[in-house]
């Protein structure tokens, strides 16, 4: 590396000086003086390419190949859609072998059921959807109801596409007609939120209307 041989020379410098006077005369300790101050602009000149190059670098490899902004899109297994994601900011980024996509801005889920029909909806603040393993993350502020009106609340979901499943093992809460119970495990649901288990219930409240 260049900061090494700099280094190497800087240390040769100082260690071979003139050995014929015992007292150095001024114009030697200034000599001595500038190629210090010349090898550490060197050595810090050196650094800060380095630093440059590997912000570059960086920056190189995480910007989005592709933006789209008031995006509408549908995700679809054999021709059936599975489901509708609506968001004002999309972007794409490659990675070694597939793309990660990312919803930064926020977005919104729309399930279909087997004729196309909506039967549930989620929303949260960010998304990322990972083409490797067809696996979406949403999290922060997430939302997911279905038709009966159940509403799940919790911070991150991890949605299956393959495997009809979704599951994770935040705090969720989960608010139905009877009443409110939370999760503190988490839960285990189908991809539509129609059939779902909550994970080491913690605590619950039921709404009871007394007979008349």
């Amino acid at each position: 590396m260049p900061t090494s041989i700099l280094v190497v020379g800087l240390a040769r410098v100082l260690k071979f000086g003139p050995l014929h006077s015992v007292r150095p005369s001024l114009y030697t300790l200034k000599f001595r003086a500038g190629i210090v101050g010349v090898c550490a602009l060197l050595i810090a000149c050196s650094n800060s390419l380095e630093e440059v190059e590997e912000l570059t670098k960086k920056d190189q490899v995480e910007a989005p190949f592709q933006v789209s902004e008031d995006v509408r899109e549908t995700y679809s297994d054999e021709g059936q859609i599975q489901l509708e994601v609506v968001t004002p900011r999309m972007e794409d980024y490659r990675e070694e072998n597939s793309i990660r996509r990312e919803w930064p801005l926020g977005l919104k889920i729309l399930f279909s059921d087997s004729t196309g029909a909506t039967v549930s909806e989620l929303k949260a603040k960010k998304g990322v959807l990972y083409g490797e393993t067809n696996v979406l993350v949403v999290e922060d502020s997430v939302i997911f109801k279905n038709q009966k009106g159940d509403r799940l609340d919790t911070d991150l979901l991890n949605i299956f596409l393959d495997k009809d499943s979704i599951r994770t093992d935040e705090l969720v809460t989960v608010s139905t007609k009877n009443g409110t119970i939370a999760g503190e495990d988490g839960v285990v649901s189908n991809l539509n939120f129609t059939k779902y288990k909550l994970k080491r219930i913690r605590r619950g409240r039921v709404n009871y209307k007394e007979p008349q």
